[in-house]
């Protein structure tokens, strides 16, 4: 069947096309990594207790970051069962980046390369492998904002939850803001205030949920506990570990990073200073600084992934050499060992497909 013949389909019947697109860039993903099958490690296991109770009083390492434990909670996936709570939301993404990339008209072969490019990197890697850890849904609600940013209650919304899954979305607070005073701008004459008292009340509300639910719960390590050697060292989280960090930079999105980089590049060029700092600059910002706060390099660098999304959108509009370059990476993407770096350790995350 022709291209047009089946991204007319396509276009019929989006939901469908989405959901075998998400499918599909999901099974690419896996190649190169084993999916979970059980809770992995000491946080694995503390996300899982906190899908047991969520608003228990037993000490807990991460009490306040609690949308997706309470989400398995409330539809019956308990504990360990999280698990599937997590490995659905690992589906869930790629099909929302297909759907969202067809009703832009990107067409099939444009939907399942956007979809591709976020679920053969530690987007969805993470969460894919290191059972219960719920990464994937902070970066959901990242997309979200993305794809509602003409709408800032809904996209105030997003990182709102992105905030109550993981607390180092709060980095991103300046791309917040500025995507949505952007798009505001290029939309409507007379800017709305719901694009900056959207996110003042998402950052309000959850910083008083936050302190809250760490209130009921004794944390492993307090605010002060990551804050004050920084105070005295703003590079203590870096400095004794060398090569390492850059190494966890790198591993984010490994070999697409070429994407961000070409379309960064590109403004650069053409003096588009504009959308290169907003779009690109603040969501690398954001990544950087939660790489100084936190010793899992590989996980907090991922933050920077909002990058990617404008620039594969440019992109893939732009025609069929795009595209082909495009589909080379993403094949090298994922048949390349995935790399994840925390404190001391830098490990190549098993494949079940592949001879390693």
């Amino acid at each position: 069947m022709r291209t047009s013949a089946l991204d007319s389909i396509a276009t019929r019947h989006p939901w469908p096309a989405a959901a075998v697109l998400g499918l599909a860039a999901l099974v690419l993903g896996s190649l190169a990594v084993t999916p979970a099958t059980a809770p992995l490690g000491e946080l694995g296991a503390a996300f899982a207790d906190l899908a047991t109770s969520p608003l228990g009083e037993a000490p807990n390492p991460v009490p306040g970051r609690l949308l997706t434990p309470l989400m398995s909670w409330s539809i019956g996936l308990r504990g360990a069962d999280m698990l599937a709570t997590v490995l659905a939301a690992c589906l869930l993404l790629p099909i929302l980046v297909a759907r969202y990339a067809l009703a832009r008209g990107l067409g099939l072969i444009g939907a399942g390369l956007f979809a591709a490019a976020l679920a053969t990197t530690l987007v969805v890697r993470t969460s894919l492998h290191c059972g219960c850890y719920p990464d994937v849904v902070t970066y959901l609600a990242l997309f979200g904002v993305w794809a509602a940013r003409r709408r800032p209650r809904l996209a105030s919304l997003c990182w709102f939850l992105a905030l109550l899954d993981h607390e180092r979305a709060l980095m991103l607070a300046p791309w917040v803001l500025f995507l949505l005073v952007d798009s505001g701008r290029r939309t409507d004459r007379r800017l709305s205030p719901w694009v900056w008292l959207g996110p003042l009340l998402a950052a309000v509300v959850w910083f008083g949920l936050h302190a809250w639910l760490e209130s009921r719960r004794p944390a492993e390590h307090s605010v002060m506990s990551y804050l004050q050697p920084l105070l005295a060292d703003p590079l203590h989280n870096l400095r004794p570990y060398r090569w390492r960090p850059l190494i966890g930079w790198g591993s984010a999105l490994q070999w697409v990073w070429l994407v961000p980089l070409a379309w960064g590049l590109k403004l650069a060029r053409q003096r588009h200073w504009r959308p290169l700092l907003i779009q690109v600059g603040l969501p690398i910002l954001g990544a950087s600084m939660a790489m100084l706060l936190a010793y899992d390099w590989s996980r907090m660098a991922v933050l920077a992934f909002p990058c990617l999304l404008p620039a594969l959108e440019a992109g893939l509009a732009d025609g069929q050499g795009y595209r082909g370059r495009l589909a080379w990476i993403l094949g090298a993407q994922a048949l390349t060992p995935q790399v994840f770096t925390a404190w001391y350790i830098v490990e190549i995350m098993p494949a079940w497909s592949l001879p390693w």
